[in-house]
């Protein structure tokens, strides 16, 4: 009986966890793109000053 009084925030940790997980990923995801485009964008500035 006391297993199901934790089983509810047990669960609400790992749904935190997950939460937190995937906003790292996303934010990292977003970064990456970034600077993609910062590098697409710095070679074609290259290409027009020459």
């Amino acid at each position: 009986m006391v297993c199901k009084d934790f089983a509810p925030l047990a669960n609400t940790r790992s749904l935190e966890t997950l939460k937190g997980k995937m906003h790292i990923f996303s934010v990292l995801h977003v970064n990456k793109t970034l600077k993609i485009k910062m590098l697409s964008l710095v070679k074609n500035l290259k290409k027009a000053i020459i």
